[in-house]
């Protein structure tokens, strides 16, 4: 598949955002955002920074993908003024449609490591913000757009390289897996380029006969090298299809015991997330 910039990028520039004083003065960037397809409108959570470093989430509208208006106001996560913890920055939106609500995986900046946060809308309006949701310093986490084997999944990010100058980053994508989408467990990994993550959540497609880029040529148990582009995890009728980097790198794996705790982690969590406010979904085929 070829991309091709719009010719009338970029979309949404500073001119664009919302002066509205006193939480947000002077936006002078926008960038990063999380986009989804809902109600058949383009939707963007939009990571905007003032000259004070700053950091605001706004959502965007769309009927056409290209046109947005910015809401007059930043988002309110309902819910976060409760974590124990100082949060500094909220960004790095990833969106995914997941049983009939929106998820939100969040980075946060906390005093010494950066951790997931999860929210969540039916309307992507309000946002309730479901609590931290990793541990240790970790990144980028993106939700699958559906249930595989009766348990959610996600990828993510752990920042356990340490960097020259100070800081850490990764330079491995975790697949994490959860019954109730607040306790996450690492099941496999994969080395790749360091602070490369994802952008976006992976995309659910029916297995077809094998064609190109079909999640039929990549069967096969968690944990086994894949022989095509893509990842198939989810049994029966429903794969979900995991775009592999351009570059060659090593396969998913598990090593024996599962994989190991971040450095300097915590250990166990202390109940800190709540429950989505939803019935326990049934579980699903996949």
């Amino acid at each position: 598949m070829t991309l091709t910039r719009h010719p009338g990028g970029p979309i949404l520039t500073r001119q664009d955002l919302p002066a509205c004083p006193p939480r947000v003065v002077d936006p002078s960037s926008v960038f990063n955002p999380g986009a989804i397809s809902w109600e058949g409108r383009s939707h963007l959570m939009l990571r905007v920074q003032t000259r004070g470093r700053e950091t605001h989430l706004f959502m965007a509208e769309s009927e056409d993908g290209v046109r947005f208006d910015v809401a007059p106001e930043p988002l309110t996560l309902r819910g976060i003024e409760s974590l124990p913890e100082r949060v500094f920055h909220v960004y790095d939106p990833r969106l995914t449609a997941l049983e009939n609500r929106c998820y939100a995986m969040l980075a946060l900046d906390l005093e010494d490591r950066c951790e997931l946060g999860l929210a969540c809308s039916s309307n992507l309006c309000d946002w309730d913000f479901l609590g931290l949701v990793s541990e240790g310093d970790t990144r980028n986490g993106v939700l699958f757009p559906e249930r595989v084997g009766g348990r959610y999944l996600r990828l993510d990010r752990p920042n356990r390289r340490p960097l020259e100058g100070g800081g850490t980053s990764g330079d491995e994508i975790w697949l994490s897996e959860s019954e109730d989408l607040l306790a996450w467990r690492p099941v496999a990994a994969r080395r790749g380029p360091a602070g490369r993550g994802g952008a976006r959540g992976p995309v659910a497609a029916r297995r077809g006969p094998g064609g190109r880029g079909g999640a039929s040529r990549a069967r096969g148990r968690m944990g086994s090298p894949a022989p095509a582009p893509a990842a198939a995890l989810a049994p029966e009728s429903v794969a979900v299809a995991v775009p592999a980097p351009a570059e060659q790198h090593r396969p998913w794996s598990c090593p024996r015991g599962g994989l190991p705790p971040e450095p300097g982690s915590r250990g166990a969590a202390p109940a800190r997330a709540r429950a989505p406010p939803m019935d326990p979904p049934a579980a699903g085929r996949g």
